[in-house]
């Protein structure tokens, strides 16, 4: 009876033990999993404060190119205040004539026509200055960020560190535990912890592949939904393309159309000739210069004119080709202007030909002098001459109507450059915001952030396809611009045409706008389309990266349990204590040769292997070491594994044996002069070694002498006695 109580006190006694074995064990896994949640938070808060130091350097960069661009640009202000400062002056140049300021007879101001706007460039220079500003702000909030996160850093840590100390704990309590338990019962109480902890871990694990599997299942439902949203984009695609066949067919009608209408604006100054050529004739044919005068006048001022739509035209092409889609508009009034011309021509030509009819009556006239009324004849031909002058005249007014709405057409030319100009800059604006935006998700550039979303292949169709839809609708907007333009010049010349043909090219017009609308349209949902699709795939990708952290957060746990027999703990135990003696004996290698550090093998717990730092920080195996260098690495080795044992058991004495022989002298001393260090500080050192350059170096020696009885004598010699080579005085 009374062993039998025995053996059911030590059985409850057991059973307490292992309870407190399976509590420190849980909180032994808690406090594990906790501090990798540490050191995955400080991880992220160093990647995070890695990608603000790169945003921070962009962002100082952009600054400096924006601060640069600023002071162009006011420079380039100030030019142009000055040259319109001297506007008053400028328009008293005459050509060829010396300039009272500079004396140069060549005015290429006067003639280009070319001022610069410094209203423009006022605006720009405003908006650099907001923009630097904006810049600093962002640069004061990155830095606050940094500063924020650097805390977060520290903190995370400090709480890893004490995570580590509670650690040491557990473990020493697991040792006291283990310590009261029979060694007879050990086995026992290990299964059993083994089998609960199994079950915990396989508890888990069921958890976790049930919420992976849900997770899969949602993706499934998101990758067949894409794939249906894929076909339709390529149905959609081949319709943008069949689109793009017909855009570039009237793009070509286009340019050919304005290739004639710049053949057409050559000839122009030559029927201007001809014509002042036939009013001359015509003048000198009926004997009156009064009566040419007037026609002289209106093609004086005609040319007038025609020159100075060619200056506004040759000052329009040194715009360069991005004025080239509104010039089109200008030649169309020219094409116009030159049907009222060719017109102008016909009725000259029919002029001629009635003073030929009339030289021809003069000649018959002097030929035949019985005519029975000259005068009359004459007075005939004097009102058809004044017809054809009164045709002339309308012909001016027609003319001058036209030049009026070229003018109007000019100033709306400006206004939409003007326009045109400032779409650019918000254009360039909306670009750094976007490129901003990309960063402080980690994307380097535009480009970047789109292949990242989507694979090459897919990733280059969009960019192509959105490139072509971007065309497509500038092509559009400016196929419906030159139509408005179009209805708006026909509009004009309503009054020379009937009523039936204008109603009918308007409904046309009408058709065509609405066509182009409805292709605008089109193409507007399927880049909202195509916006959707983008945000779709970042979610997914968002969901991929949450999928892995978990499975990350869960493979470090299943690291961090180990095994029942305790191995995979051992082998932990020991790599932390391989890492603590690496940097223990790095910080004396470090004062024995700045060359080398040593360094923990990735993938490996209790290995080493030597950085070669002079060798761009080469990793190399130990076993490359010369014999110099494999002796300063035991040494430091030595010395970090003395400092690891000082914690619970000081040592005080060191000794090396031999070693010294495959150093060179700067090795040597840099050698010896660490030992003095270690010696200063209260170490005892002893060296066994048979370099003869030693001897000056140590302070106390023992020598080994061969007496002639055969027998050998020791003694301790201090360096005075050593130096003067006195006997010993301790002998065996």
């Amino acid at each position: 009876l009374g062993n039998w109580q025995a053996t059911q006190r030590d059985a409850q006694r057991l059973l307490r033990l292992g309870e407190k074995l399976t509590e420190l064990s849980q909180r032994f896994q808690q406090v594990q999993l906790e501090r990798s949640k540490c050191e995955q938070q400080e991880q992220e808060f160093q990647l995070k404060l890695g990608q603000l130091e790169e945003q921070h350097l962009h962002q100082n960069h952009l600054l400096q190119q924006t601060q640069e661009r600023l002071h162009d640009k006011q420079r380039l202000l100030e030019q142009g205040r000055l040259i319109r400062d001297y506007e008053a002056a400028r328009t008293q140049l005459q050509p060829n004539q010396p300039c009272p300021l500079c004396g140069s007879t060549e005015h290429p101001f006067v003639i280009s026509n070319e001022i610069p706007s410094v209203e423009q460039e006022a605006e720009l220079v405003e908006h650099l200055k907001q923009r630097c500003k904006e810049i600093d702000q962002e640069l004061t909030n990155l830095q606050r960020e940094q500063t924020q996160l650097k805390a977060r850093s520290e903190v995370a840590h400090e709480r890893s560190g004490q995570l580590q100390q509670e650690t040491q704990k557990i473990q020493s309590a697991f040792d006291d535990v283990n310590s009261q338990i029979p060694a007879e019962s050990v086995k026992l109480l290990a299964d059993l912890v083994g089998i609960q902890m199994l079950y915990l871990s396989w508890q888990e694990q069921f958890q976790a592949m049930e919420q992976k599997l849900s997770a899969v299942e949602k993706l499934d439902g998101i990758r067949r939904q894409l794939q249906e949203e894929q076909i339709v984009l390529q149905n959609k695609r081949a319709e943008l393309k069949e689109k793009q066949a017909a855009l570039n067919e009237r793009q070509k009608l286009h340019q050919q159309q304005q290739e004639d209408l710049e053949k057409q604006a050559k000839e122009q100054q030559q029927l201007v000739l001809q014509l002042q050529e036939s009013w001359q004739e015509q003048a000198q044919a009926v004997g009156s210069a009064e009566e040419a005068a007037e026609p002289e006048s209106l093609l004086a001022s005609l040319q007038e004119k025609w020159q100075a739509f060619q200056k506004q035209q040759q000052a329009e092409d040194r715009e360069g080709p991005e004025l080239s889609q509104r010039r089109q508009r200008l030649e169309r009034d020219q094409a116009t202007l030159g049907q009222q011309e060719q017109q102008q021509q016909s009725l000259v030509e029919e002029q001629q030909q009635e003073l030929a009819k009339l030289q021809l009556l003069q000649q018959q006239r002097l030929k035949i002098l019985e005519h029975p009324d000259p005068k009359a004849l004459e007075q005939e031909q004097l009102s058809q001459l004044q017809a054809y002058q009164e045709q002339q005249a309308a012909s001016r007014r027609s003319f001058e109507e036209k030049s009026q709405v070229l003018q109007q057409e000019q100033q709306r030319l400006q206004w939409m450059e003007e326009e045109y100009a400032r779409g650019q800059q918000e254009h360039m604006q909306n670009q750094e915001e976007l490129l901003f935006a990309l960063q402080t998700l980690g994307y380097a550039s535009i480009a970047e952030a789109e292949m990242g979303c989507l694979d090459s292949i897919e990733a280059e169709e969009l960019n192509q396809q959105d490139q072509q839809l971007n065309q497509r609708l500038s092509i559009s907007r400016h196929d419906l611009g030159n139509e408005q333009m179009r209805r708006a010049s026909l509009e004009q010349e309503a009054y020379t045409q009937a009523e039936e043909e204008l109603q009918a090219q308007l409904e046309q017009l009408r058709q065509q706008q609405d066509e182009l609308s409805q292709q605008l349209g089109g193409v507007q949902v399927q880049l909202e389309k195509d916006a959707e699709l983008r945000q779709n795939q970042r979610t997914l990708t968002d969901q991929i990266e949450k999928q892995q952290q978990e499975h990350r957060r869960w493979a470090s746990l299943s690291e961090l349990i180990g095994s029942a027999d305790g191995t995979k703990f051992s082998r932990f135990a020991q790599s932390l204590t391989l890492a603590h003696l690496v940097n223990l004996a790095n910080r004396h290698l470090q004062k024995l040769s700045d060359r080398y550090q040593l360094q923990k093998r990735q993938g490996a717990c209790v290995e080493m292997d030597i950085v070669d730092r002079y060798q761009a920080d080469a990793v190399r195996s130990l076993e490359s070491l010369s014999g110099g260098e494999t002796f300063l690495v035991s040494l430091a080795l030595a010395l970090g594994l003395s400092d690891l044992a000082r914690r619970n058991h000081p040592i005080d004495s060191l000794f090396i044996d031999e070693g010294f022989g495959t150093l060179d002298v700067d090795t040597l001393d840099t050698a010896l002069a660490a030992l003095e260090t270690l010696q200063a500080g209260g170490k005892t050192i002893g060296i066994i070694s048979h370099v003869e350059a030693l001897k000056e170096r140590l302070t106390t020696q023992i020598q080994v002498r061969k007496n002639d009885s055969g027998n050998s004598a020791l003694a301790v010699i201090p360096k005075p006695l050593a130096e003067n080579r006195h006997k010993p005085f301790v002998s065996s």
